[in-house]
């Protein structure tokens, strides 16, 4: 009767060690796919650096300043959404790159 007892609960801590063991790898895999989306989703950003961004910026604020002369308000407008652009695009880089020069900071 005691051995019975014995290997029955040799039985349920096996049972429940691998359960245990395939709750893990499933949280694993999961991780795994959610990093495989993040790489994918970054290679496909438009990422520039500060020069490309300034001479980009530099050819849109040309383009604007050209084809609408005769409307200076518009003008204003999009010469400050493309340096918001400029700014953001700027710091998007910075940002992701930030880990690099500056381990400590996260």
């Amino acid at each position: 009767m005691e051995t019975v007892l014995f290997i029955f609960i040799i039985i349920i801590i096996g049972v429940a060690f691998i359960y245990s063991r395939k709750t893990k790898l499933g949280s694993a895999e999961k991780q795994k796919e959610v990093k495989k989306v993040e790489k994918e989703f970054e290679a496909k950003e438009d990422n520039m650096t500060y020069g490309q961004v300034q001479q980009q910026k530099k050819n849109l604020l040309e383009s604007v300043e050209i084809h609408l002369a005769d409307k200076p308000e518009q003008v204003e407008q999009l010469k400050q959404i493309i340096n918001d652009w400029a700014e953001l695009k700027i710091k998007s880089f910075t940002n992701r790159r930030s880990w690099v020069r500056n381990p400590d900071k996260d």
